[in-house]
């Protein structure tokens, strides 16, 4: 698996396979599916805090509520 981490400033990037997944910037912290729902990215995505994705019958819940992929801020509290 390829997983990188790219930091420019104060803005934070973490990709797989190429595909961005999770962005840090201007204190929001905004996630996607990369246009991948697999396994792999959904692991990725559930190590950061607040972040709870879920999948029932082929579809995504992300903190209980359907989710798409599509960029999304979530709260990062430590």
């Amino acid at each position: 698996m390829i997983v990188k981490s790219r930091m420019i400033g104060t803005e934070r990037w973490l990709k797989l396979h190429g595909n961005t997944i999770a962005h840090l910037i201007n204190g929001e912290f905004i996630i996607c599916d990369g246009g991948w729902q697999s396994n792999t990215t959904k692991e990725r995505l559930n190590g950061f805090p607040n972040v709870d994705i879920r999948q029932v019958s082929y579809r995504w819940y992300l903190n209980g509520e359907h989710w798409d992929g599509s960029n999304k801020v979530v709260k990062l509290e430590l």
